[in-house]
């Protein structure tokens, strides 16, 4: 599921026990995060980060982290 044009710009979106929060507003579109999570992130053809897993398994729930922790805007919220 492609998460892209966004009314108020900010993607909230549940995933097993982690909640997922991007800040479209602030995001550069350097694709750190799609690099590492390929799966759960898409920099879409508007040069902004795209949700693309709303329920990622507990085993990707390390590598949400890693792509929140490596954007360089700091754009990706990952929540318990």
């Amino acid at each position: 599921m492609r998460f892209g044009g966004l009314e108020a710009r900010k993607a909230r979106r549940c995933g097993g026990t982690v909640k997922i929060t991007i800040d479209v507003d602030k995001c550069i579109g350097s694709g750190s995060c799609e690099m590492i999570a390929p799966g759960i992130f898409e920099v879409g053809d508007d040069g902004l980060v795209q949700l693309l897993e709303n329920s990622p398994s507990a085993e990707h729930h390390g590598v949400v982290r890693t792509a929140a922790a490596s954007c360089p805007t700091q754009v990706i919220s990952v929540d318990d």
